[in-house]
C-alpha cells in the first residue's frame, strides 16, 4: 500500500504541465469532479499530493531559514561608522551608504566659525566604475559636473541658493595614486586627526562631501546615498579566445568592463573576486572548465533578453547589482542573486551549472 501511495504520489506530480490562466476555471470543475469520483483511498493520495506539492511551493517562496547572523540583503541606508568594518564591494547597480571614515571643520564665514563641514565616505575596497546618482536626506539630487569646483569637486544643484553653493560632492574611484590635495591642505596640520599625505586610499573608492553652514538647509549632517557603477567583470561572451566575441581575456583585468547582468556577475564570483594578484572574495582558483562556457553563456544571453517592462519600453529581462560583505558567505550572496533572476544554481561533481527563466 506504502509503495502504490508512492508511485501514485510520483505520477501525480510529475504529471503537472504549464497551461494558460485562462483554463483554470474548467480545470476547477474538472478537478473537482474527478476527485468525487475516485473513492476515499484516491482522495487520500490526492490529498498527500496536494499536501506535498504546497509544502514545496511553500518552501521555494519563503527561502531557508537565514542563520542569525546573516544580513538583509536590501541597500543598507545607515552610514557605517569604525575601523572594524568587513571589506566590501559592488557589482552591477546598487547603492550604498558607506563607512565614514573622517569628518572636520574649517573656516569661517559671517561670523560663524567652522563654517564648512566635510565627510570623507569609503563606499567600496576596490576601485568602481564610477557614481551613477546621489541622494541626500531622501531626495536624488543633481550634480552639475560642468561646474567642478579646484577644491570641494561638484556642487549639487539642489543645494544652491541664490546663487551661493552650499554642498558639494568629490569622487574617488579607487584608482587614485595620492592622497586627495583638498584633505591634506585643509586638515594635514590638525592637531588631533590629521590627514597624512600617505591617506591615499589605495583601490577605495570614496567621496568627500563639503556642506557650507546654512541653517535653512541643515539642520544637522545629511544624510547621504550613492549610486555606484559596478566593479570590472570579466564576460566570456566578449572573449573571442574562448568562442565569444571581443577583448575580453580573464588573465587581463584591464579588458574588462562593468555589467549588470547577474550571470556575470554570478560566473565572477564563482571563479574569484581579485585585487591584482590578492585573492578578496568568492571561489579561489576556480578551474575555467568547471564553469562550462555553453552554459553560462545560455544563461548571460537570457538575462539580456529583452522584455517590456510594462511602460512600453523594452529592458534586459535579468539585472541587477549586489553590495558584497567580506564576513558574508559567497554561497549565501550566490543565492541572493539567483533569486533574483529565478534561476537553478547546480554543482554537480565539482561543475556548476545554472538553468534561468524556467516557471
Amino acid at each position: 500500500m506504502i509503495r502504490l501511495l508512492f508511485y501514485t504520489l510520483v505520477a501525480f506530480l510529475s504529471a503537472a504541465t504549464m497551461a494558460h490562466a485562462g483554463f483554470i476555471v474548467g480545470a476547477i470543475g474538472a478537478v473537482a469532479s474527478f476527485i468525487g469520483s475516485v473513492g476515499v483511498i484516491g482522495q487520500t493520495i490526492i490529498g498527500i499530493g496536494l499536501s506535498v506539492g504546497a509544502s514545496l511551493i511553500q518552501r521555494a517562496i519563503a527561502g531557508k531559514q537565514k542563520r542569525p547572523e546573516a544580513r538583509d540583503p536590501g541597500v543598507s541606508l545607515s552610514l557605517r561608522m569604525g575601523d572594524n568594518q568587513p571589506i566590501t564591494f559592488i557589482a552591477g547597480d546598487y547603492a550604498t551608504a558607506g563607512r565614514r571614515k573622517y569628518a572636520g571643520v574649517w573656516g569661517s564665514e559671517g561670523g560663524t566659525p567652522n563654517a564648512y563641514f566635510v565627510d570623507v565616505i569609503e563606499l567600496s575596497n576596490l576601485p568602481q566604475s564610477g557614481l551613477n546618482g546621489v541622494w541626500v536626506d531622501d531626495q536624488k539630487v543633481t550634480l552639475l559636473t560642468d561646474e567642478a569646483h579646484g577644491e570641494f569637486g561638484f556642487p549639487v544643484s539642489e543645494y544652491r541658493e541664490n546663487g551661493t553653493d552650499h554642498m558639494w560632492v568629490k569622487f574617488h574611484d579607487g584608482n587614485q595614486t595620492a592622497a586627495d590635495g583638498y584633505l591634506v591642505d585643509r586638515f594635514g596640520s590638525d592637531a588631533e586627526r590629521p590627514w597624512h599625505a600617505a591617506m591615499i586610499g589605495l583601490g577605495c573608492a570614496y567621496t568627500i562631501v563639503t556642506c557650507r553652514y546654512n541653517r535653512d538647509l541643515f539642520s544637522s549632517a545629511p544624510s547621504m546615498l550613492f549610486e555606484l557603477g559596478s566593479i570590472p567583470l570579466y564576460d566570456p561572451r566578449k572573449d573571442s579566445s574562448v568562442g565569444g566575441s571581443g577583448a575580453h581575456r580573464w588573465d587581463n583585468p584591464a579588458t574588462w568592463e562593468p555589467s549588470n547582468n547577474l550571470f556575470v556577475i554570478m560566473y565572477n564570483v564563482e571563479r574569484g573576486i581579485y585585487y591584482g594578484d590578492q585573492w578578496i572574495y568568492g571561489g579561489q582558483n576556480l578551474s575555467a572548465y568547471r564553469q562550462p562556457i555553453a552554459n553560462w553563456m545560455a544563461a548571460m544571453n537570457e538575462a539580456d533578453a529583452l522584455v517590456d517592462d510594462g511602460n512600453g519600453e523594452m529592458v534586459p529581462a535579468f539585472r541587477g547589482g549586489y553590495e558584497f560583505i567580506g564576513n558574508e558567505r559567497p554561497l549565501d550572496a550566490l543565492e541572493e542573486l539567483r533569486l533574483a533572476c529565478n534561476a537553478l544554481l547546480a554543482e554537480v561533481g565539482g561543475i556548476f551549472k545554472v538553468q534561468v527563466g524556467a516557471p
